[in-house]
């Protein structure tokens, strides 16, 4: 066993709390020097962890800028392709209803060329190429092909107007001797009526008649018309009036009729009968031309058993007769309301011994017109179309009208 020498250790109480002193302090520096290194190491991760999480949140402030951005740009950019669209599909509206306008106006033009005077065919052939092109939706091409087409109308309508007027101001041909132009008052049934009459002596060496057609074979529907004054000027007449009735295009039951008549006119110029297969038509009366007048007051005896019409120079049927053999014949026809009743400007044809008389009373029905003629001396006489198409020429002005375009008119000329 070991023994430690006897030492002996004077140390003061003071001393010893020193040294415990010293101790403490120790230790306390190194607890502070341990705290302080954490301190620091903790400092800098969250400075870290701070720089971190801004440059995350910057990050994500620029994402979100970047966001707003495309936003902007999207939006924008459906608005100029939505604007872009909205400016494509009204173009092509436009160009819809351009050429539609087009079409339009140019049947409306056609129209109004046909009923001028105009033969129109060449003009309807190129609108219904255009009216193709429509359907195949080329639109583009039926607006070009319709502007050509309305310079060529419009150039032919105005050559024609020239040709009419130089013709209207050349010197019209000379009276035919023994006819005369007459504006009188008749008295019939009680009543006073003005009426308008070129009296033609029928004698005359030189008496041409003619009856004249605007269409060259028969007509059902869109039937050309001619102006009374285009008949007058192409047949060199010295009087002339308007025909037979017809189907205006203005008339609502005229649809699909327009323009038509089924009253057989002979065309003089080209010898033939319009309407030849109407001849046996009951309820007509007809008028014939030869050299001499001859008047069918049942125009079922014209062609009797005949299936060939007799020859003739020109000739008309109309409905009703009104005189025959001097007698009023004119209820022996069906009329209709308006022309039973209504009082309007009425037409007629007749026989006057040598005289031929073509006459328009004022303020008259139909029934009230045979009177009037036969209070004129008249024994055969026939019903004229009257109202809109009144027009009757002598020595070369319309002493009554111009009136609507025509389908046929009766012309007198020098032979």
């Amino acid at each position: 066993m070991l023994k430690l020498p006897n030492v002996k250790i004077d140390v003061s109480l003071y001393e010893i709390t020193v040294l415990l002193l010293l101790i403490i302090i120790a230790i306390f520096a190194l607890l502070y020097v341990q705290e302080t290194s954490q301190h620091k190491t903790t400092v800098t991760q969250v400075s870290a962890l701070s720089k971190n999480l801004q440059t995350k949140q910057e990050a994500i402030a620029s994402l979100q800028n970047q966001i707003k951005k495309v936003n902007k740009n999207y939006v924008n950019l459906q608005s100029t392709d939505l604007s872009k669209q909205e400016a494509t599909l009204q173009a092509q509206l436009d160009s819809v209803n351009n050429a539609f306008n087009t079409y339009t106006s140019l049947q409306k033009q056609i129209s109004d060329a046909k009923n001028l005077g105009l033969n129109t065919d060449i003009f309807t052939t190129q609108l219904a190429a255009i009216s193709q092109l429509l359907l195949s939706q080329d639109y583009s091409d039926a607006i070009s092909s319709g502007n050509t087409l309305n310079t060529n109308i419009t150039n032919a309508v105005n050559a024609y107007k020239a040709q009419k007027a130089a013709a209207e101001a050349a010197a019209p041909p000379a009276n035919l001797p023994g006819s005369s132009f007459n504006i009188t008052t008749i008295s019939a049934q009680g009543k006073q009526y003005t009426v308008y009459y070129v009296s033609i002596d029928l004698t005359s060496p030189n008496l041409k008649i003619i009856t004249d057609t605007a269409d060259s074979s028969d007509c059902t529907n869109n039937c050309n018309l001619l102006d009374l004054m285009t008949y007058y000027n192409r047949d060199h007449g010295f009087a002339a009036i308007n025909g037979s009735y017809f189907c205006p295009a203005s008339y609502s039951n005229c649809a699909g009729l327009t323009n038509s008549y089924d009253y057989p006119f002979y065309n003089s110029n080209l010898k033939k009968w319009i309407n030849q297969g109407d001849l046996s038509w009951i309820n007509r009366s007809i008028f014939t031309f030869d050299g001499s007048a001859q008047f069918y007051g049942d125009g079922t005896t014209y062609l009797g058993s005949n299936a060939t019409p007799p020859a003739v120079n020109a000739g008309f049927a109309m409905a009703p007769g009104l005189l025959h053999n001097g007698q009023v014949i004119v209820n022996n026809f069906p009329l209709d309301t308006k022309s039973s009743t209504v009082a309007a400007t009425r037409g007629a044809f007749g026989l006057k011994g040598n005289n031929l008389i073509i006459a328009d009373a004022f303020g008259c029905t139909v029934p009230q017109m045979a009177y009037i003629m036969q209070a004129m001396g008249a024994t055969e006489a026939i019903n004229l179309d009257g109202g809109g198409s009144t027009a009757m020429i002598y020595n070369g002005k319309y002493v009554l009208g111009p009136g609507r375009a025509i389908p046929n008119a009766i012309i007198f000329a020098r032979g």
